[in-house]
């Protein structure tokens, strides 16, 4: 009986943890020693008591037992809550970790397109305008001076042309003259033609620096039509008449004795000074839309015409002057509106250095606010170099910055990728 309890009680202990096998083997030692002690006949009451002593041994064993278990469940949940939260640690690691690494980026990326797209708006804005400025102001200073140099060959021959167009006119006029002494308007179509011609041979152009039959209103409402008016730089204006007769001179040159020679001088005289208060009665330079000097010229285009008035009548041109009219022959003409021509080129030159300079102070104005933008620019990114700096402060200085948590987290739960080198050297630890 006592082998088979012995049989029995190593088969209950054989699902038992280690634990209870000690226990197990602790009772069955003492059920042991109790069976020995029946064996060998050493009473009934010290069996009892080893009976006792094992039964009360079995109780301790079991109650430990309990004990150990519950230990081992409550160290198994603190290990699943630990082991869980190692993996909680380690995703919010690798989220940190990317979230930084996502948030610079992003703000370096943004940063940098917003300047080089600055920059670039910036130097198109400027460069473009200053880089066809100069190429206008090149083109200018070019025409400029090859206008200068045409002007000077051109005014050069005109000067050499000027005695022998002086000579032909007058011997044209001479010859016209002697053709129509007898018709008073195809005299005054002649010397129209002839100014014309003037006008052209100087270098003025029709419809910019003169214009003809232009009609206006007297101030006794008088209709006026000046034969020619010839601009001049800075709205003045020169008015020309043509339309002296020459029937009295022509007379006078035809004359058989020196009397009637002399009678038709005097009637020539006459003829010119009667001109001469009736374009002073005119008054151009009174009329408001008429911006003209105090002057009109009057063209007397036969110059021995003039002459022979002048002869006659030495106080003849000063006056005419007093009047307001200055007498002019071809050659004297001719040279006046060489100086007009000269004064428009002139004049044009000026209008071109001029917006030459306006291009050039535009241009100056677009530099300026270039540097002013580049400066601003320049402060922009110290500021951003300061801000960045700000920030990677705030990465690894001070107590729990950002790098020495994550650190201290890879202690914990060990990442794939480590911090970078810079960030963790130079990080402050607690």
């Amino acid at each position: 009986m006592v082998n088979g309890s012995w049989d029995a009680l190593i088969a209950a202990l054989a699902g038992l943890p280690r634990l209870v096998w000690i226990c197990a083997a602790l009772a069955a030692l003492a059920i042991a020693s109790a069976g020995w002690g029946l064996a060998n006949h050493r009473g009934r009451k010290r069996a009892e008591r080893a009976a006792e002593e094992a039964e009360s041994a079995r109780a301790a064993c079991a109650e430990a037992l309990a004990a150990a278990e519950k230990r081992l469940a409550e160290t198994q949940a603190r290990l699943e809550a630990a082991l869980e939260k190692n993996a909680w640690l380690e995703r919010t690691e690798a989220r940190l970790r990317e979230q930084m690494e996502l948030i610079s980026r992003e703000v370096l990326e943004a940063r940098e397109r917003a300047f080089l797209s600055q920059g670039e708006r910036l130097i198109a804005s400027t460069v473009g305008p200053l880089r066809e400025a100069f190429a206008s102001l090149e083109k200018k200073l070019i025409d400029l001076n090859e206008g200068s140099v045409a002007r000077h060959a051109d005014l050069q021959r005109m000067v050499q042309m000027l005695a022998e167009s002086s000579r032909k006119l007058g011997e044209e006029a001479n010859r016209l003259a002697r053709a129509l002494k007898s018709d008073t308007r195809a005299q005054g179509a002649w010397g129209e033609l002839v100014l014309q011609r003037l006008l052209e041979l100087a270098g003025l152009r029709e419809g910019e620096e003169f214009e003809t039959q232009a009609s206006f209103t007297g101030r006794d409402g008088q209709r006026l039509r000046p034969d020619v008016i010839i601009r001049l730089p800075h709205d003045r204006v020169v008015i020309v008449d043509a339309k002296v007769s020459l029937v009295a001179f022509e007379a006078a040159m035809n004359a058989e004795d020196e009397a009637t020679r002399q009678k038709y001088l005097a009637a020539h005289v006459e003829s010119m000074r009667q001109h001469i208060r009736g374009l002073a009665s005119k008054d151009y330079a009174r009329i408001p839309e008429l911006p003209s000097p105090d002057y009109v010229l009057m063209f007397v285009p036969i110059e021995g015409a003039y002459l022979a008035a002048l002869e006659a009548d030495r106080n003849l041109f000063l006056d005419a002057l007093e009047q307001g009219v200055v007498v002019a022959t071809p050659p004297v003409l001719y040279a006046t509106l060489r100086v007009i021509a000269q004064m428009w080129r002139q004049e044009r030159q000026r209008r071109e250095v001029m917006r030459l300079v306006e291009r050039i102070g535009k241009m100056q104005d677009k530099l300026i606010g270039f540097l002013e933008a580049f400066d601003a620019l320049g402060k922009r990114l110290a500021q951003a170099a300061d801000d960045y700096e700000t920030a990677r402060k705030r990465l690894v200085e001070g107590r729990g910055n950002v790098i020495a948590q994550l650190e201290t987290i890879r202690e914990l739960v060990p990442a794939k990728k480590p911090v970078p080198r810079s960030l963790a050297d130079e990080a402050d630890r607690e």
